[in-house]
């Protein structure tokens, strides 16, 4: 059964624009095994990008919270291991590539 909350956020989630993941981004999900517990709009072990996207974030607090992740922000969800072994030129793109999923007006 669905709550009132969860309508709401996959009403939210449905006006996302979902573009394809380019390239050279999901090289690195793939590589920093991102995709394992994430997808473009669907949850899954962990949020979607596209509902990280409406939190708002900065990318340097994307960044932050892909090296030191937060359970506290996503308290739905099972904690996320640290991702340390990328680059920040990697984490860069990534975090970059979230904040340009907006919602549709």
């Amino acid at each position: 059964m669905e709550t009132n909350s969860s309508a709401s956020e996959n009403s939210q989630l449905n006006k996302i624009e979902r573009p394809n993941i380019p390239v050279e981004v999901k090289d690195i999900l793939a590589k920093s095994t991102c995709l394992g517990c994430h997808k473009m709009n669907t949850k899954l072990i962990g949020p979607s990008y596209s509902e990280i996207a409406l939190k708002g974030y900065s990318e340097e607090t994307i960044i932050d919270l892909i090296k030191n992740p937060n359970p506290k922000n996503w308290p739905e969800y099972p904690p996320m291991a640290p991702i340390t072994w990328l680059a920040e030129e990697e984490l860069a793109t990534i975090a970059s590539w979230i904040s340009t999923l907006k919602t549709i007006e």
